[in-house]
């Protein structure tokens, strides 16, 4: 049980130093490749699940972005046209608008 929550407390740790030291260091350009990375890769962990991918973009995810990219909303537009012609822009503000 303790190598449990050392390791835990490892994985904080480095949680930390990325969004503290590393993340702020990167360019505009790298943020959006890092978020796009991100969330097509929880898009596909619904759809290999067997629920709606779009489904990661609601406003409880945005909200949880946006509280980590406090400029996410400048990143957004070109997140979306990173993941490609299959995500439609006006669905993904829908979504996290909660609507």
């Amino acid at each position: 049980m303790k190598a449990y929550y050392e390791r835990d407390k490892k994985y904080k740790e480095s949680e930390k130093i990325f969004w503290d030291i590393e993340y702020p260091k990167k360019s505009v350009d790298e943020k959006v490749t890092f978020w796009t990375g991100n969330i097509h890769r929880q898009m596909r962990w619904n759809g290999g699940s067997g629920f709606d991918e779009m489904a990661i973009f609601s406003r409880k995810n945005y909200e949880s972005w946006k509280n980590l990219e406090p400029n996410f909303d400048v990143l957004l537009p070109e997140i979306i046209k990173k993941l490609g012609s299959w995500v439609s822009s006006e669905e993904v503000y829908r979504k996290i608008k909660g609507e």
